[in-house]
């Protein structure tokens, strides 16, 4: 496990950007030759950080936010060159994928089950598969059942019939033998995950590159985790949620976030000394340096909304783990690599928890501007700088397409508090955040590129045209890793 942010850290910067936005060799960003190279780029460039978003299986609005399950990640990102060119795929075999499979997301899966009945291949990898499946048993045995039985019975698992929904013993056995390869085959897939994402971590590792993963509090509804797991959510007798988790209405809605996904009994994860999060804690640090806490506000008390509600509007906040979770995980890890997403609704027993486990927040400077001096997200309200500074998240605009729709008030903000005036304001304000106390840090690449609205990642409470900034090509980056390099030896960082 890594160590604590101020024993590894002083004064450092870096980029946001997730795996899908990179050039990939099949149209999507993967873990080929593309993410070494962006590893690279940011070495040569001073850059000590790296951080991106869940590595887990998309839902089908492209959201890594809302998978299907908490542990398994995503086989859209193995690399087919990274198998060709360790001879395990040959060039006519892709050229036949290709051909025979438009969607980029059908050849890759078509690839995994091409090598799983590969007795060469599976004789090679054989020991070391052995080995994954054995210590990925507790999440992966799960997986692969529920990927199989939504194949062939629906993606909704509360549809299908009683013995599978209820997990009834005997018929879970014998569709595991009945469909052994096809398990066999998602396994694989996870483990070739697994072994190109372990190579690149060590490489950027290598390169003085740390990397900030991801963690969403909340698990969607139709996953396997809730499927497996149905005692440590607050469920009906025949698995559907009673409440649903969002927040109430906020800056990026007026009727509330609802995200749709089914809440914690957290009186039941105490009573199992919080294994299944501890688990899957452990499971991402073993892929990162760090985690981003997402909905961090969530671990003290959550906004539930009973479920069947159109919208966010109407809810309570209904307490979470609290410090005794936080104990309980500190007392089993030690301190924790962790990064708070305190944004949203903030209270003082929120930030007692991060005060207590000493948990660095996060500082938004585009959420700096719509009020007076004394908003926290001003450089000068960053205390002690134990805290990590954005120009913005993958939730918010790029700066260029911010500036072109913020309000007179903000732009007069702007111009009276960090003495920035338009139009040219991406790499002023770059620089605020470059020189604040913050000890971290982290630009998204679109704002280094300075890309305007075309390239948002993520517009919160939407579920269209969302996840599809991609890159086509990395050498844009070098100019401006360039000019980021020589503001970062200015600013000692």
């Amino acid at each position: 496990m890594a160590a604590h942010i101020e024993k590894e850290l002083q004064r450092s910067s870096g980029l946001l950007m997730h795996i899908s936005s990179l050039p990939g060799y099949w149209g999507g960003g993967d873990l080929g030759p593309s993410a070494y190279t962006f590893v690279d780029m940011l070495a040569s460039s001073g850059q000590k950080l790296w951080q991106i978003l869940p590595l887990t299986i998309p839902d089908m609005t492209g959201s890594p936010y809302s998978s299907y399950s908490a542990f398994a990640q995503h086989t859209g990102f193995v690399s087919p060159e990274l198998l060709r060119r360790e001879g395990h795929i040959s060039d006519e075999t892709l050229s036949s994928l290709e051909k025979d499979n438009p969607d980029p997301s059908v050849r890759r899966a078509a690839l995994i089950r091409l090598l799983s009945r590969d007795s060469r291949f599976m004789s090679s990898v054989s020991e070391d598969m052995e080995r994954f499946q054995k210590e990925e048993a507790h999440w992966l045995n799960d997986f692969g059942l529920f990927t199989s039985l939504m194949w062939h019975l629906g993606p909704i698992w509360t549809d299908w019939p009683d013995m599978y929904r209820d997990r009834d013993p005997q018929a879970l056995s014998g569709w595991q033998r009945e469909h052994a390869g096809e398990i066999l085959s998602i396994a694989l897939g996870q483990y070739l995950f697994s072994r190109q994402w372990d190579a690149l971590h060590r490489y950027a590792a290598e390169k003085g590159i740390l990397i900030i993963g991801d963690i969403p509090i909340f698990v969607a509804h139709n996953s396997v985790d809730v499927w497996a797991h149905r005692d440590i959510f607050k469920l009906d007798k025949k698995g559907f949620p009673t409440v649903v988790a969002g927040v109430p209405p906020d800056v990026f809605s007026e009727t509330g976030q609802l995200w749709g996904n089914p809440h914690y009994r957290w009186d039941r994860l105490d009573e199992l000394n919080y294994r299944w999060w501890f688990d899957r804690i452990e499971h991402l640090l073993d892929k990162v340096d760090y985690l981003r806490l997402d909905h961090f506000r969530g671990f003290e008390a959550a906004w539930e909304i009973p479920f069947g509600n159109p919208t966010a509007e109407q809810g309570e906040w209904v307490k979470g783990g609290g410090q005794k979770f936080f104990d309980s995980f500190r007392n089993t890890f030690g301190q924790p690599p962790i990064i708070a997403e305190d944004l949203g609704i903030i209270t003082e027993e929120v930030e007692f928890l991060m005060d207590r486990y000493h948990f660095p927040g996060m500082k938004i400077l585009q959420f700096s501007l719509d009020s007076g001096p004394d908003n926290s997200f001003l450089p000068w309200n960053y205390g002690d700088g134990h805290c990590v500074v954005y120009t913005g998240t993958h939730d918010n605009n790029t700066l260029a397409g911010w500036y072109q729709t913020a309000s007179e008030t903000e732009r007069s903000n702007l111009a009276e508090y960090l003495g920035i005036e338009g139009p040219d304001i991406v790499w002023p304000m770059i620089e605020t955040a470059l020189k604040s106390p913050a000890v971290w840090a982290v630009f998204p690449t679109q704002d280094l590129l300075e890309l305007g609205v075309e390239a948002r990642m993520n517009l919160p409470n939407t579920t269209e045209g969302n996840w599809n900034w991609r890159m086509e090509d990395l050498s844009p980056l070098k100019k401006a890793l360039g000019r980021l390099s020589e503001l970062c030896s200015d600013y000692e960082r």
